[in-house]
């Protein structure tokens, strides 16, 4: 019996780890807020400006996927942006997403007990 429930813990758990929508941090010019948005392109951008600023999206064209997982300089019309592009799931921002990150270690731990 409890290693039926294991087993369906663990299936639950990797099924809710690989439904999850691919995510981009999002955050425009002027704002302060950061939020997490649905990115079909699979792809992720953060851009700084010289100045520090920092803007977070996902690529809604898919320059991304032309580039690659690199940064580069582009030119504005007052400053030089710094942009990197990405293609993790929350990949545009320095910190890692606990939630997946945990989800994935339980899933794991669980997987190995159940083949031991």
């Amino acid at each position: 019996m409890a290693a039926r429930l294991l087993w369906v813990s663990a299936l639950i758990a990797t099924i809710t780890t690989g439904s999850m929508a691919f995510q981009c941090y999002e955050r425009m010019n002027g704002t302060t807020t950061t939020k997490k948005v649905s990115c079909p392109s699979g792809w992720c951008a953060k851009g700084t400006l010289k100045t520090g600023t920092a803007m977070y999206r996902c690529d809604p064209v898919g320059a991304c996927a032309l580039v690659g997982d690199t940064c580069m300089d582009i030119p504005t019309d007052k400053d030089i942006m710094t942009t990197c592009c990405c293609n993790g799931n929350l990949c545009n921002s320095a910190t890692l997403y606990t939630q997946h990150t945990w989800l994935g270690l339980i899933s794991f731990i669980v997987t190995m007990m159940l083949l031991a």
